[in-house]
C-alpha cells in the first residue's frame, strides 16, 4: 500500500499494491491555527481504495491553505498529518499502518 498527498488540488492518491483481501487507505487529520496560535483539529477522515489489488484511487478534498487568513479557526495556518494503512471496512479494522507524516498545506 502507498499513499501520497497532492497539494495542488488537495487530492489523496492511494495505491493498493497487493491482492490480499485488505483495502489500501490513508487516515488523515487537518489542523488549523486559531487567532491565539493554538493548533486545533478541524477535520479528520479516511480515503479508501476499494478497487482491489494493483489499483490506485483518488479522493478529492478541499482544505484551507496554510496562507489563508482567516481560516476556519479565525487564524492563519493549516497542516495535514496522515498515515497509510491496510483497512478492512467490514470490521473497521486497521493494520500495518505507516508512521504519521506531517506537511504544511501549501501549493
Amino acid at each position: 500500500m502507498m499513499a501520497c498527498f497532492e497539494a495542488y488540488g488537495d487530492k489523496w492518491w492511494v495505491a493498493d499494491t497487493d491482492i490480499d483481501g485488505w483495502s489500501a487507505a490513508t487516515h488523515w487529520k487537518n489542523y488549523l491555527q486559531d487567532q491565539n496560535g493554538n493548533w486545533l483539529l478541524a477535520r479528520e477522515g479516511i480515503c479508501i481504495n476499494k478497487s482491489g489489488g494493483h489499483t490506485r484511487a483518488v479522493c478529492d478534498k478541499n482544505y484551507y491553505e496554510n496562507s489563508t487568513y482567516p481560516n476556519g479557526a479565525f487564524g492563519q495556518g493549516s497542516y495535514l498529518t496522515w498515515r497509510a494503512c491496510l483497512y478492512k471496512s467490514s470490521t473497521n479494522q486497521w493494520n500495518g499502518c505507516s508512521s504519521w507524516t506531517t506537511v504544511l498545506n501549501s501549493n
